[in-house]
């Protein structure tokens, strides 16, 4: 993540909520994906000064409080851009890199796994990743971004049924612990930030990687 991009939309959010000093480190993480989604830092300002533009009325201690006013924001940026002869530019090389680059990742992250179960949901990703490939080489206008959110979503869900129960349970209470505090009111902010911290402990306990890639190849 680049430290430029960070350091103004940490400045802008913090200078609207009027707390602290630094972003947390769950904020600095949600930044990222901004970043990595190929919005401009810009825009994600434009997102977060809308959104306090009706005062809120409780003190707001995250930046995911903005997500869908910068959502809305990035929507009408890309459409802006329709037009602009930016849509021209051919990604086709730089999403097969990307493809294959994740690929790797799964099958490295296989060789690692010494649960047989784990096995079993790294080929699934495996499989998914391959068939979202060829689906992509063969439909225009296929959505490589929307298949790789639903298959990642397939892929942690099969991973979160093979831990014990037990184990399981403390994995959903530190994840309800950790949204409680963070005192996200909206239902679709909340889903949306318990969808990242479930799937950030996923990943701690079975090594799978993040099904998020950019046209530029980045992560």
């Amino acid at each position: 993540m680049s430290p430029d991009y960070i350091q103004k939309v940490g400045n802008a959010f913090l200078q609207c909520s009027g707390r602290g000093l630094m972003l947390s480190p769950r904020d600095q993480e949600l930044v990222a994906r901004w970043e990595k989604a190929g919005i401009p830092s810009d825009v994600v300002i434009q997102g977060i000064e809308a959104a306090f533009e009706d005062r809120p009325t409780r003190r707001v201690n995250s930046i995911a409080f903005a997500s869908s006013s910068i959502e809305r924001a990035a929507k009408t940026w890309r459409s802006r851009r329709v037009g602009s002869g930016d849509e021209s530019i051919d990604h086709r090389a730089e999403w097969e890199t990307a493809l294959d680059e994740l690929l790797m990742r799964l099958h490295r992250g296989k060789k690692d796994q010494k649960d047989g179960a784990m096995h079993e949901i790294f080929d699934i990703a495996i499989l998914g990743i391959e068939e979202i490939g060829k689906e992509w080489r063969k439909t225009p206008g296929y959505s490589v971004p929307t298949a790789l959110e639903q298959l990642e979503d397939r892929v942690y869900n099969e991973a979160l049924n093979t831990l014990h129960p037990l184990e399981r349970l403390e994995l959903e209470r530190a994840v309800e612990g950790a949204l409680d505090r963070e005192h996200l009111n909206a239902p679709s902010i909340r889903a949306q930030t318990k969808r990242a911290f479930t799937h950030r402990r996923i990943r701690k306990r079975t090594g799978l990687p993040v099904f998020e890639i950019d046209p530029s190849g980045g992560w």
